[in-house]
């Protein structure tokens, strides 16, 4: 019998491999995003500028302009949204 409160050995193992798992995944997407980020510098010029929803790899790795279609970074965007 399992005491109130308390986690089974197997329960544990469980929620260890999920977690792991978890991180895994998240390693293997920041990587995708950051070969991807970095490919674009192969295609787009310093002098030139991407729009795009998501930043976050686009805009630590890239080396050009980045236009932020959400608005957290160009505010000015959420007023063409509101159009």
């Amino acid at each position: 019998m399992q005491m109130p409160g308390f986690a089974s050995v197997a329960d544990l193992e469980r929620d260890a491999e999920t977690v792991r798992r978890h991180a895994y995944g998240m390693i293997e997407t920041r990587n995708d995003l950051a070969a991807m980020a970095k490919n674009l510098n192969t295609l787009i010029q310093p002098n030139e500028t991407l729009a795009t929803h998501d930043i976050g790899a686009v805009g630590y790795f890239g080396k050009f302009k980045v236009l932020d279609l959400v608005g957290l970074v160009n505010p000015e965007a959420v007023d063409y949204h509101a159009r």
